[in-house]
Order: structure tokens, then C-alpha cells, then sequence
């Protein structure tokens, strides 16, 4: 990832918040030179023998990925947040003003561990359900409990590297940089205002 020393976040608990408020990452992994790709929900998890930070999250067993990240091989999650498109209109005339894109991402390298201890993974389950949705409760029967189990794989993620991309304008004067600050607050479109708000805080 191109990645200007302006736009890079080396903040952990920033990188963490993020995931945790962008949960639906892009897991990418190689396999015989071929890139898979899966769409997945991921919940932040405290690792109690490596004393880190990882992350969890499951997949349909159909689903191939598994078996492509198995075996602690590296593979690669990307986390994107709000992003909005930057009119030339709303910089200071200038020759070289372009339409441009502001955005916010994160992404996680590490290696991938297959949860296969039943209990452990319906603790996972149910932990998931638990942040996303703390109203409703995973009651299921041994049987059915035994039935999903078989259908789903539990993945854990140890993070080696976490780089995060806020791109933000950062390269404007403040002047340019308060006028997109204004023009993203008053647009009708929730990823404009929240691209603002990002640039309110970084």
C-alpha cells in the first residue's frame, strides 16, 4: 500500500477502535498463485499466551478460504472505514487542483489458526453474537449445537504487522483542509460526514 508519512496512523488503540467500529474486513491469501478472497464479520480478542491482541472470526466450512490459510500461513485483512470523493472546487484556485479521494483503512498481516476444539469454538459463537447482537442469545440444543458446528470454522488471526491509512487532506493548508471540513459536514451523504468528523480528529 502507497503509504505518504502524513497519511500513517501508528496508534495500536487507534488501529483497534477502528476494526472494532469497521468490523466487515476482506481476508486475502495465496495459494499454488492464486489470490482468495472471503467477506467476513471479525471481533477484536486478547491472546492469553501471547499477551497481544488478535482477531476472530468464522466462515462457512463450504467456504474454501480455510483451508487455503491454514497452518499459520500469512494472510492479510483489510478494514475500510468511510471515504469521500474531494472536489477542486473546494480548495483555493490553483493550476494543479485535481479531484481527489479521502479515506480510511487498516490493514492486518499475520498468520491464521484453525479453532478445532468444539467447546472453544462455540465460545467464539457466541462471543460474536454477543457484540453484535447482545439482545438475542445462540440457545441451540446439543444436537443443534453439534449441527452448526459442523457447518462453520472458527478462525483466529495473530497479527505481525497493523498499518493504518488515513488519508485526509493532510497535504492542504488549513485553510483548504477547514473548506472540505465544511463542504463533507453539510453533505447529505453519511460517509461525507464521517470522513469530516475523522478529519476533525486527526
Amino acid at each position: 500500500m502507497y503509504l505518504p508519512v502524513k497519511n500513517r496512523v501508528d496508534d495500536p488503540s487507534v488501529h483497534w477502535k477502528f476494526i472494532e467500529s469497521y468490523p466487515f474486513g476482506t481476508m486475502l491469501t495465496e495459494e499454488e498463485g492464486q489470490i482468495e478472497t472471503a467477506h467476513l464479520p471479525f471481533l477484536p480478542d486478547f491472546c492469553k499466551e501471547s499477551q497481544k491482541k488478535i482477531l476472530v472470526c468464522h466462515t462457512a466450512r463450504a467456504n474454501q478460504i480455510w483451508r487455503h490459510a491454514n497452518n499459520r500461513k500469512p494472510v492479510k485483512v483489510l478494514f475500510q472505514g468511510p471515504h469521500a470523493y474531494i472536489s477542486p472546487r473546494w480548495f483555493q484556485p490553483k493550476s494543479d487542483n485535481v479531484p481527489t479521494w479521502n479515506y480510511c483503512v487498516v490493514h492486518v498481516t499475520g498468520s491464521i489458526e484453525i479453532v478445532r476444539d468444539e467447546n472453544l469454538a462455540f465460545e467464539n459463537m457466541q462471543r460474536l453474537v454477543a457484540h453484535f447482537d447482545p439482545t438475542w442469545q445462540l440457545a441451540l440444543t446439543p444436537d443443534d449445537r453439534k449441527s452448526l458446528l459442523n457447518q462453520i470454522v472458527i478462525m483466529k488471526i495473530f497479527p505481525s504487522e497493523i498499518v493504518a491509512k488515513f488519508k485526509l487532506s493532510q497535504n492542504t493548508d488549513d485553510i483548504d483542509r477547514n473548506n472540505v471540513i465544511k463542504e463533507l459536514s453539510q453533505s447529505s451523504q453519511e460517509n461525507d460526514r464521517r470522513i469530516a468528523e475523522f478529519m476533525q480528529k486527526f
